[in-house]
């Protein structure tokens, strides 16, 4: 979104984008007789951003007044806001650098923006998507990993910091809802496990912090306003969502609706469990599996790993699945699947993250790795079907394993992915990769193409033909490769799709990966 109206509704804050030095990509839709041609803006690594203006416009006058830009400097502009009396305006900037983030401050009397934050990491920084304003106090809430978990700070609109609200070796997810009067905080976090989330409450101080969800599991809330209830919507690994409807006031609590209907009794669903996985360097890697109903540990079974691998995305949690029941599916037919997170997860605060700067495409492959010589360990494991899975990032994670551990991954399903960052847009493959002029090797070698000489199994890529986000083009030079050094896949192509397949292709590739898995798997 690139406007916002002031709380008086007398002046809209903007951003005015000029693309002409950023390099155009072409789509192509072969409808019809002589096709279109989509052309956008696209700006890839190491190319020029947009210059970006941040005005505000009074609706009454039509005045426009310029606050910041970034002409010639390809820095970054976001999240304007105003304060509550809307005669002052809060907006952060990044830089192209992407370690270093600015929170400024500007009185629209004068229009002189100050910096009133600043944080700079030694790998990346990211936007203050929690940033909360006061408007009793005068001051702000963050959010930020600063000290290498996230937590909350609250600060004046001087720039001063009152104080941490939130301490430890656990992140804190998001901020639910902020009672000024009472001056209390309801955020969700990961106190008790990293695979968990809960809701908590907390005052300004720091202090009476107090966890208000009950039971294992993945709780997502919504607060009322005025704190007396809170919706919150939880799951576990082997128990579908319920909504249940607690009073803060009186500790009464009932349930709203409960997702697990009567016909879920008739069928023989797959056992869950959760565990971790040990690296040789000390991580233990969170993971989950799903077991056929009639696991049997004197038998052998196959195995996919399904995963996403981007760094500071978690897959792993106790939560029941949110797209449909296809893990169960598989298990029922005999066909463990199996969620892992590297350490750059999330898991392990910025440490882990950290960890994967400039070398993406390193740690998320090692630690499947590690994960592999794990499974081999155990009697029941097929060594021989073991198979990786994933769409978008996880599609580059499932391609990468095949190509760059090819020894341990033999068949694999890549949907819409990367194959490598310089085809991928500037803003995110530069936060973690810097620019290829900066970190060339690490672009070499992040780049599956130049490892695809050790991919010696089988694998399945798919992409839809107008895919805006990760382009085909990184399918297309992957298969180009492939056919270069005489190596077998199976390619499915889906015309104009996006990035993701959707209705009305949607039953059609899933079918395909069913027919994959059991054809590669299970030799039917």
């Amino acid at each position: 979104k690139a406007y916002y109206w002031s709380q008086d509704s007398k002046k809209i804050s903007f951003l005015r984008f000029d693309d002409s030095k950023v390099p155009m990509f072409t789509l192509c839709n072969a409808d019809g007789i002589h096709g279109e041609i989509e052309v956008q803006h696209y700006p890839k690594p190491g190319d020029p951003n947009p210059d970006v203006k941040l005005g505000v416009v009074n609706i009454k006058s039509a005045k426009v007044t310029w606050i910041d830009n970034t002409i010639n400097k390809g820095d970054y502009i976001a999240w304007p806001m105003f304060t509550p009396g809307s005669e002052a305006l809060l907006y952060q900037k990044m830089n192209r650098h992407q370690d270093t983030l600015q929170v400024m401050f500007v009185d629209l009397e004068n229009s002189t923006p100050k910096e009133i934050y600043r944080e700079t990491q030694k790998t990346w920084v990211e936007f203050l998507d929690d940033l909360t304003l006061l408007e009793n106090e005068e001051g702000f809430l963050i959010r930020s990993e600063v000290e290498g978990w996230h937590h909350i700070y609250r600060y004046d609109l001087n720039g001063n910091l009152k104080n941490k609200v939130t301490n430890g070796e656990w992140s804190v997810k998001d901020i639910a809802m902020v009672d000024e009067e009472t001056k209390i905080i309801y955020f969700h976090a990961t106190k008790e496990k990293s695979t968990e989330k809960h809701l908590y409450k907390v005052r300004f101080s720091g202090k009476e912090l107090e966890k208000l969800t009950e039971g294992e599991g993945t709780h997502n809330c919504v607060v009322i306003p005025n704190g007396q209830y809170f919706f919150d919507r939880f799951s576990s690994c082997n128990n579908p969502p319920k909504l249940v409807l607690y009073n803060l006031f009186d500790e009464n609590k009932k349930i709203i609706a409960d997702s697990k209907t009567q016909i879920m009794n008739d069928y023989k669903f797959g056992k869950v469990e959760m565990f971790t996985i040990p690296t040789e360097d000390g991580y233990n890697l969170p993971a989950k599996w799903f077991l056929p109903s009639d696991f049997d540990e004197s038998k052998k079974y196959p195995i996919i790993f399904s995963v996403y691998g981007g760094p500071g995305t978690e897959l792993v949690s106790n939560s029941f699945p949110r797209r449909g029941l296809g893990n169960f599916y598989l298990a029922q037919n005999g066909i463990i699947v199996m969620e892992i997170d590297n350490r750059g997860a999330g898991h392990f605060g910025k440490k882990g993250k950290d960890e994967m700067h400039r070398k993406l495409g390193t740690w998320e492959i090692d630690d499947l790795v590690s994960a592999v010589k794990w499974l081999k360990k155990k009697s029941f494991i097929d060594t021989l079907k073991i198979a990786i899975s994933g769409g978008s990032y996880g599609g580059y994670t499932a391609s990468m394993a095949l190509a760059r551990a090819g020894e341990y991954f033999k068949y694999g399903i890549a949907k819409y992915s990367v194959t490598d960052w310089r085809l991928y847009d500037n803003f995110y493959s530069e936060r973690f990769m810097d620019t290829p002029e900066e970190n060339p090797d690490g672009y070499e070698y992040a780049s599956v193409m130049n490892h695809a000489q050790n991919y010696n199994g089988g694998m399945l890529i798919t992409h839809g033909t107008m895919d805006d986000n990760v382009h085909m083009q990184n399918t297309i030079q992957l298969i180009d490769v492939l056919e270069n050094l005489d190596k077998d896949f199976e390619l499915m192509i889906y015309p104009n799709q996006r990035h993701g397949i959707r209705y009305p292709k949607y039953p059609h590739s899933m079918k395909l990966d069913v027919k994959f898995w059991f054809a590669n798997l299970l030799g039917k």
